[in-house]
């Protein structure tokens, strides 16, 4: 028994660092495809994390177990009703994972083409964010923040939450449940999402 014990503490203790580059690389191909077209276009400056109200917002749009909102397919001009039913298990899994976010940090160039703004740089700037010259000289036009990309399903589905800041009228985000479809990740249900 003491050996079968110490046999899976050792296959865990070897296993680890593979699964969790694993779980890097799949966060990396995620992001990467999400923003894919932004990064051929701009140069894309993101920040450090996410808000605390943002993790807030993002636990209470789980409060429910069926997740639905309507999904637009602009490839074929049709709209249908989307719906995803949590198991209580994955529920729990995703405010675990949501309750991380507030230790989340990204690193820099993190995807093709992009910086990190960090925290103190954007507090340094702080007065000069609602100037729509400066942003735009200094950090093409938009920052952007987002959630560390949250899988279930064996990795077919996806949370994530994004958001972008152009100016003080200018900016939104969401947080979104993605699906793999035919090697692409597709939006098809928003939890939340607000404009300015």
């Amino acid at each position: 028994m003491v050996k079968r014990i110490l046999l899976i503490l050792l296959l865990n203790i070897i296993a680890a660092p593979y699964l969790e580059g694993q779980a890097n690389k799949r966060t990396k191909a995620f992001l990467e495809d999400i923003f894919k077209e932004k990064s051929k276009s701009q140069h894309i400056y993101y920040g450090e994390n996410i808000s605390s109200n943002v993790i807030n917002s993002m636990k209470i749009s789980l409060k429910k177990d069926t997740l639905t909102s309507w999904y637009a397919n602009p490839s074929k001009s049709e709209k249908k009703r989307c719906e995803l039913v949590l198991t209580p298990k994955e529920k729990r899994y995703l405010l675990k994972e949501i309750n991380k976010q507030v230790k989340l940090c990204w690193p820099n160039h993190l995807i093709a083409n992009s910086s990190i703004v960090a925290d103190d740089t954007l507090s340094a700037y702080e007065s000069k964010l609602s100037d729509f010259i400066f942003l735009k000289e200094r950090f093409d036009g938009e920052l952007i923040s987002f959630s560390h990309p949250i899988f279930i399903r064996r990795g077919t589905v996806c949370f994530f939450y994004n958001d972008s800041y152009c100016g003080p009228t200018c900016g939104g985000g969401d947080f979104s449940i993605y699906i793999k479809e035919r090697g692409r990740w597709v939006l098809i249900i928003t939890l939340f999402e607000w404009i300015s």
